[in-house]
């Protein structure tokens, strides 16, 4: 009785929790993850923090309400867009992949709209990547609108890419292949593309290659942390040091505001010392915020002769003259960048 009551209604029950998978990640993270990360970010500035912020980052907005407009540009609105999308993707997808499985089973009679075994597991697969790509974002707490996006496209490009590499391929293993193919991560299906397709074109290596990021060099930055600086766009040091700090943690949502503002404070330093940073760091000279208060007890009659001993042994290390080490801690010390992050970073209470 039972299974004859869900077998009359499998498309209907089937597509419901397809769907319900995939939007149950977003709306959990939308209702905790993305609130705390709202909270610990505009808890972080007081009056002169926003106004550092917007003179910095955004001149021509009014200092009025900053709430409204951190809501104006990383709002939950930006995320009905794709989640719409991606619904009506599932929605599709899995009409059709539940209908061809039923068919398959004899639940269903064969119809038109029936899809080829092939079609039928790169959706799958891709299907699959998706939940799993969502499900995770939503644990580390990284989830944007892009990813949304993203996950979108991989639905749409699961048949074609599934039967293009299919036809490399036996028809036996075809299907098999379309669905592993479409369970790969959205990056390594564009890199191994690109990458074979600059091989058969005989266009040489990918410059990207087993090349290491600049980022690694900083403390705390390993090759994950790395990638994903990446995937927004952040390759060098010299883009981390010079960008938007709130915009940089909603975009890479699983860094915390502080170890945002703290890889800022190093990439500003590391412009003028290069790799030579990490041989200062024993001096308490780690990053720009640093370097700022070192140069403020070098201006104060108090701690002025300690300030001074440790530019001298610092300006050793470096192998510069204790004068010129110091114009260049000065140097970085009145950058605006290293004044606002000093103040942001005062602001969220961390000493």
């Amino acid at each position: 009785m039972a299974f004859d009551l869900f077998a009359a209604h499998a498309e209907t029950w089937i597509v419901s929790l397809l769907v319900t998978l995939v939007l149950g990640p977003i709306l959990f993270y939308l209702c905790g993850p993305w609130a705390y990360r709202r909270s610990d970010i505009l808890d972080s500035f007081d009056d002169d923090g926003i106004r550092r912020y917007l003179n910095l980052f955004h001149p021509a907005v009014p200092h009025t309400d900053f709430k409204k407009f951190y809501d104006a540009r990383f709002g939950r609105r930006w995320y009905v867009a794709p989640t719409i999308v991606l619904v009506a993707l599932t929605t599709t997808a899995g009409l059709w992949v539940t209908r061809s499985a039923l068919v398959w089973v004899h639940m269903l009679t064969a119809t038109a709209g029936t899809l080829p075994a092939t079609a039928t597991l790169a959706l799958a697969g891709a299907y699959m990547w998706v939940v799993g790509d969502l499900t995770s974002r939503w644990r580390f707490r990284d989830l944007s609108p892009v990813d949304i996006w993203w996950d979108c496209w991989r639905l749409v490009v699961a048949v074609p890419i599934g039967y293009g590499v299919g036809a490399l391929l036996t028809a036996s293993v075809a299907p098999s292949v379309a669905f592993l193919v479409g369970a790969f991560p959205t990056q390594q299906i564009l890199t191994i593309l690109r990458r074979l397709g600059r091989r058969q074109l005989n266009l040489g290596a990918d410059t990207d290659e087993n090349a290491e990021s600049q980022l690694e060099r900083l403390q705390g930055i390993d090759t994950r942390i790395a990638e994903r600086f990446a995937e927004e766009g952040f390759t060098t040091i010299v883009q981390l040091a010079y960008s938007d700090s709130v915009e940089l943690t909603m975009r890479c949502a699983s860094f915390s505001f502080s170890f945002v503002i703290d890889c800022q404070s190093q990439a500003l330093a590391w412009i003028y010392f290069g790799d030579k940073l990490s041989a200062l760091t024993m001096w308490s000279l780690r990053g720009a915020q640093e370097i700022l208060n070192l140069v403020s007890e070098l201006d104060d009659r108090k701690t002025k002769g300690l300030a001074t001993k440790t530019v001298e042994a610092a300006a050793k290390v470096v192998g510069v003259e204790a004068e010129a080490f110091e114009r260049t801690l000065r140097e970085i010390a009145e950058d605006p960048y290293t004044e606002f992050l000093n103040e942001v970073w005062a602001d969220t209470g961390i000493v």
